[in-house]
């Protein structure tokens, strides 16, 4: 949860070197829907974090650019019932292991 909050913290705060449209790039590739307001505001490794507004009840993607796969959807998905097929438990995922 640590890590969760200091990753929303980090993109609040921080400004993106990564465009909006290589975030919907990223989330296409896994055949996700990208949104005006999703950003990529990391990466590690094979994986790259997307913000769809996650400070604001918006979904928090972990994607893995190399499968072109979700690992994980984080925050506001987590209150869905369809959940993307993804575990909100264990935000961030393991193979996040950067900082």
């Amino acid at each position: 949860m640590k890590k969760l909050f200091l990753l929303l913290m980090l993109s609040l705060f921080s400004v993106s070197c990564f465009s909006k449209s290589e975030a919907n790039k990223v989330l296409e590739s896994a055949n996700l829907k990208g949104a005006d307001n999703c950003k990529l505001v990391g990466r590690c490794g094979d994986l790259a974090a997307i913000d769809c507004g996650a400070s604001v009840d918006g979904s928090l993607y972990y994607i893995n650019t190399k499968k072109d796969k979700l690992v994980m959807c984080c925050g506001g998905c987590c209150n869905t019932i369809v959940r993307e097929g993804t575990q909100c438990s264990k935000c961030p995922p393991e193979e996040w292991k950067c900082n």
